[in-house]
């Protein structure tokens, strides 16, 4: 799955994920989640009517503006629920670096050095 926001959202989102310790894409996607939950409740309480979130092409940065304003309490609750989702990080194997297990490991034939410099034009 592939999501489009504003540069605007994107960093925002980085910075709360970087803030809790989260994964970009394990927060963006603990974020649709829990709106997707929100709406569903609030259309049991609303008698099952519901808004059309297709008629708002923003309703993705809507969600986070509300999620920037949260106070720390709710922003601590919710790095709880996303650890208690988020998979457990893997070891390393013995007598390896973290550096040893990323590093030349890339899916393709693309050296490191090709990676990086990637990575450079996309910044």
């Amino acid at each position: 799955m592939e999501v489009n926001v504003s540069p605007e959202t994107e960093s925002q989102l980085s910075e709360m994920a970087e803030q809790i310790g989260a994964r970009v894409a394990d927060y963006a996607g603990f974020l649709l989640e829990e709106k997707l939950r929100e709406d569903a409740e609030a259309a049991k309480s609303n008698g099952g009517a519901s808004e059309d979130l297709d008629e708002d092409p923003y309703a993705l940065e809507h969600a986070i503006a509300k999620l920037l304003s949260r106070t720390p309490e709710e922003v601590e609750q919710a790095r709880a629920r996303i650890f208690q989702v988020s998979r457990p990080p893997r070891p390393l194997p013995e007598g390896k670096t973290l550096y040893d297990v990323v590093c030349g490991q890339w899916p393709g034939d693309e050296t490191d050095e090709e990676v990086f410099e990637a990575l450079k034009r996309l910044s």
